[in-house]
């Protein structure tokens, strides 16, 4: 009698074991290739106008979540980023996602994301021309305090192409300084507006890849609650689960 008791306070056990882990494992369920997380994104974004039939371009890890930039698979121009953390089962969730349409055949578009808490820019970039060299990110900012129009002036960091297609994250504290470090002159409230494209001899040639009656797509950012609930419904099955099996083991 006391060997089945103890036998029925184990299964208990494990069943409620495995019930959590379950539930953890629905969140946390996707896995760090790019298929895997171009399901996640397609997912994600089909209940909502801003859906995408998602392809991952590029992936890079830092301060414990992964940023996925990400295009559209059959509208080549809509493109966004995706955020995701990583579970204790060495699987991720999906965060968040923020998709933009591009006027441009040629794709560099900046995505203003936020990592706990901290702002970045993601700048992505994909189906480059060869006749792109450089590219820039350009930044409106005022020469004096005020913000007033007459004021308002444009400049533009550039950087070198390395590849046909990139991503790359920037804090706006290494944007700033990036502006600071090139410019000769000081900029109020700066920040940065576009970018554009150039050819080897310097020349301003975004304007060549803009598509004809581009109509645009949709665009938007779509977020995930925290996980406190999730945490909750975990910690209600485990607080059942234990009761239970202290139960078998007193009888």
């Amino acid at each position: 009698m006391k060997r089945n008791i103890k036998l029925s306070a184990i299964i208990c056990l494990a069943l409620t074991l495995v019930l959590s882990y379950y539930i953890y494992f629905t969140e946390f369920k996707y896995k760090r290739d790019k298929s895997s997380l171009a399901e996640a994104i397609t997912e994600f974004t089909t209940p909502f106008n801003s859906s995408v039939d998602a392809y991952v371009l590029e992936i890079k890890e830092m301060k414990g979540v992964l940023v996925a930039s990400f295009r559209d698979k059959t509208r080549l121009n809509l493109n966004g980023v995706a955020i995701f953390s990583k579970g204790f089962n060495q699987r991720y969730r999906i965060i968040s996602s923020r998709i933009e349409p591009s006027d441009y055949s040629s794709v560099l578009d900046i995505h203003r994301i936020k990592i706990k808490d901290h702002p970045y820019y993601v700048i992505s970039g994909y189906n480059f021309s060869d006749e792109i060299k450089t590219y820039g990110l350009d930044f409106y900012g005022y020469l004096h305090p005020g913000n007033y129009a007459k004021d308002r002036v444009k400049e533009t960091i550039k950087f070198e192409l390395v590849n046909q297609q990139f991503m790359d994250i920037y804090s706006y504290e290494e944007i700033n300084n990036l502006l600071e470090n090139s410019i000769d002159r000081t900029l109020y409230d700066a920040s940065v507006w576009s970018t554009s494209m150039y050819d080897a001899d310097g020349q301003d040639i975004t304007e060549n890849f803009r598509i004809k009656d581009s109509i645009g797509g949709p665009k938007g950012m779509v977020g995930k609650a925290e996980l406190f609930l999730i945490y909750v419904f975990i910690a209600i099955v485990l607080g059942i689960g234990l009761l239970m099996t202290r139960y078998f083991l007193t009888e």
